[in-house]
């Protein structure tokens, strides 16, 4: 077809010096469906949107791709990435091993698989060997250095965190996601101005993507620009409201906030209303009594993480709304039962 042939002529020209194996993966067909390839597209496209929605049509697209081609590697992928997102732990790992029973030389499903062990089994030796494994097999792969940005970052790792993290972004510089991805990091590191200027870049190529306004609430309120991370937070719960997992932590982090700056009462009162319609995660209400000086509610939530182990717990080692509580002890020692 033209578009291989074009693709032979810029690598002759280019006098690329690859390895049969190598040659091989230009060349690769991941589907011969039509369909199949427009229903795996339109599934990445609502994946990325990073709303319970965005997921659920995401699924479905993944799923028709599946139908029309059963052996779609790629596909399983996606779809395995979807339920990652929505801690359905066991549908994803099944997913990802499909994915590698079909194509072992597939980078995207090891950057996924990769995702996974450290969020769900706490593996960090073995998900950053699938990282580096995907990069190696698909290095343009953004989504790849993305996710090994936010477990370098996560490993307190930040100068490799972020170089990742531009990678990310120079790859697919329209992603939003990708854009993202240097704020993320930036916060981890406590570098917090540069934080804040990514997700408002963000912000301004999509003002409705939530991953970025609630991120940059964290920013703002790591700087004590308390009323702008509540504005944030708001706008973010006004949208997502009815869900009431996001109702539950987006509230906690407004509790968090008139924590932080000092308004006791009303985060108090926040709290008892989380506590009455639907609990948020035991991470986040951890942060909430840490800062309002519960330690004992704020240890007791994060044992109970542990014991559930809970993937948002994967952040225990650098996360700035954790320090609160570094100094205790018992902070040590579960950061040392996770091997961080």
């Amino acid at each position: 077809s033209l578009p291989e042939t074009v693709a032979r002529e810029i690598a002759e020209n280019l006098r690329l010096r690859l390895r049969g194996e190598e040659q091989q993966r230009l060349r690769k067909h991941y589907t011969d469906n039509g369909a199949a390839y427009q229903n795996y597209l339109k599934g990445r496209y609502y994946f990325h949107k990073l709303t319970p929605e965005g997921v659920q049509k995401g699924i479905e697209y993944f799923r028709r791709a599946i139908e029309q081609d059963i052996n779609y590697a790629l596909a399983y992928a996606g779809l395995g990435d979807c339920y990652t997102y929505l801690a359905k732990s066991t549908e994803a790992s099944e997913t990802f091993m499909r994915a590698l029973e079909l194509d072992q030389t597939l980078g995207e499903a090891h950057a996924s698989l990769g995702f996974f062990k450290f969020l769900y089994n706490w593996d960090w030796r073995g998900a950053e060997e699938e990282f580096l494994q995907a990069i190696d097999l698909t290095p343009n792969y953004a989504e790849a250095h993305h996710w090994f940005a936010i477990y370098l970052a996560n490993m307190g790792r930040h100068s490799e965190a972020l170089l990742e993290a531009d990678c990310a972004r120079e790859l697919d510089p329209l992603s939003l996601l990708m854009n993202m991805t240097p704020g993320l990091t930036s916060y981890l590191a406590r570098s917090y101005d540069e934080a804040v200027e990514a997700f408002q870049k963000v912000i301004e190529m999509e003002p409705n993507f939530m991953p970025a306004r609630s991120m940059l609430g964290h920013a703002y309120e790591q700087k004590g620009h308390y009323e702008k991370a509540i504005a944030e937070y708001r706008t973010v719960l006004e949208t997502f409201g009815e869900n009431a997992d996001v109702k539950a932590s987006i509230k906690a982090l407004l509790a968090r906030s008139y924590a932080a700056w000092g308004k006791r009462a009303r985060a108090t009162r926040i709290v008892q209303e989380i506590e009455k319609e639907c609990p948020a995660t035991p991470y986040l209400m951890a942060q909430v009594f840490g800062i309002l000086g519960e330690k004992e509610r704020a240890f007791t939530c994060l044992e109970k993480a542990f014991d559930e182990r809970h993937f948002q717990l994967v952040g225990v080692k650098a996360d700035p709304a954790l320090d609160s509580l570094r100094a205790d002890s018992r902070f040590t020692n579960l950061v040392r039962r996770m091997r961080l």
